[in-house]
């Protein structure tokens, strides 16, 4: 019964995990209003290059007379656009997975939350407060330790290529970074906190502001999460056994689900830094500016403006169009319109993480709020803290960028 209720929560959350920019997917005409998020803004510079190219190779022909006839030019543009649409799909293939992956993700992680949770016995009738005490820390650090992994999830995501695999993040993802950085504060302790930021890597300090880029150690770190995962397995070795804890058998569960969270880790981070081969990504697109440049050449220019110039423009739309679009989606976990919306996956987290409190009625739930979050923190319009870590936060938002 628990698998097949698992399975089903994993269908739901497959499915509730959509893009960030939503479109009326039935009407032909409708998209056509899109511009941001679209492979426009990053095609058509090279569109009109394009054009430019072929004016110039048009005028040429007209003023001196002379067409390069090419044998073989359509088995070369059969070949691109296999080889282009070839890598698209292959993007796609990968888009999916990771899609599967963060559905995966917040079912771990809500299964986690769930069992440290419900599977507390709770104290007995004769208990003096310091079951109590027990039962009520044991259920606040579960849900504040595994949303904290979850906000680590996204800050790695973040970081991950730009900062650890090319030793540097623009003062966009620093920003956000501040942000995450203040949501973990809210979270942890001030010794939890101070490790974790330890172990990030950062070269900077959150209130280091004024540069275009900031330096990331390009060198091998225990990640962050390796911690918490070891505070997670205390937090449950530490009630087992007790009457007013875990049976010891819940010890496996949850060790099941820590355990699933970080192969997931392990397996996003492996996506976001292990981009598409250099050599194939050269090749793809040094033939596909060959075939163009070949194909404006062979044209006869007593075909007029359409064929010479119009023709040219559209095919490069079209190979420039397909080759943007392998790139958007082949790292589907950063900041971009159409990447996965992993922020409202951590703030959907929060809200059953907060339901799962209610519903016990006991009192854990007190030790939390919600906090307003900046406007600059994309699409995230409040964030769950400890009541008593509500000014470590402000404090932490205020070394953001004005």
């Amino acid at each position: 019964f628990g698998s097949s209720v698992k399975r089903c929560a994993f269908f739901f959350l497959l499915v509730s995990s959509a893009m960030t920019i939503a479109y009326e997917r039935r009407s032909t005409f409708s998209v056509f209003q899109h511009y941001y998020a679209t492979v426009l803004p990053e095609v058509v510079p090279r569109v009109m290059v394009v054009g430019a190219v072929a004016v110039s190779v048009y005028m040429v022909q007209m003023h001196f007379d002379w067409v390069l006839h090419t044998s073989g030019l359509h088995v070369l543009g059969s070949f691109v656009g296999y080889f282009v649409i070839f890598r698209c799909s292959n993007t796609f293939m990968m888009y999916r997975r990771t899609e599967m992956v963060i559905a995966d993700f917040r079912s771990t992680a809500l299964t986690l939350m769930s069992q440290g949770v419900d599977f507390m016995l709770g104290p007995d009738e004769g208990d003096d407060g310091t079951q109590k005490r027990d039962v009520l820390e044991g259920k606040v650090n579960v849900v504040r330790l595994v949303l904290a992994f979850a906000v680590l999830y996204k800050l790695h995501t973040r970081v991950a290529y730009h900062g650890y695999m090319r030793g540097r993040i623009e003062a966009d993802c620093k920003e956000q970074i501040v942000y995450d950085c203040a949501r973990l504060r809210g979270l942890l302790r001030a010794d939890e906190f101070e490790r974790v930021f330890a172990f990030l890597g950062f070269e900077f300090q959150l209130e280091d502001n004024g540069s275009d880029y900031y330096s990331v150690t390009t060198e091998p770190l225990p990640r962050p999460t390796t911690f918490l995962v070891a505070l997670l397995r205390q937090q449950f070795m530490k009630l087992a056994g007790k009457k007013h804890g875990y049976l010891e058998r819940v010890l496996n569960l949850a060790d099941s689900q820590i355990s699933r969270l970080l192969k997931i880790y392990a397996d996003t981070s492996q996506t976001v830094m292990t981009p598409l081969p250099l050599p194939y990504c050269h090749l793809c697109r040094l033939l596909m500016v060959c075939f163009l440049l070949v194909y404006m050449t062979q044209l006869q220019p007593r075909l007029g403006v359409v064929a010479n110039i119009m023709v040219p423009m559209l095919l490069a739309f079209a190979f420039f169009g397909i080759d943007a679009i392998a790139t958007e989606i082949e790292d589907p976990l950063g900041d971009d319109p159409s990447d996965l919306d992993t922020l409202t996956v951590i703030s959907q987290l929060e809200l059953e993480g907060v339901a799962l409190l209610k519903l016990h009625e006991d009192g854990a739930l007190e030790s939390f709020q919600f906090v307003a979050a900046p406007e600059a923190y994309q699409g995230v319009p409040r964030f769950l803290a400890l009541s008593d870590n509500v000014q470590q936060v402000e404090a932490v938002v205020a070394k953001a960028p004005i």
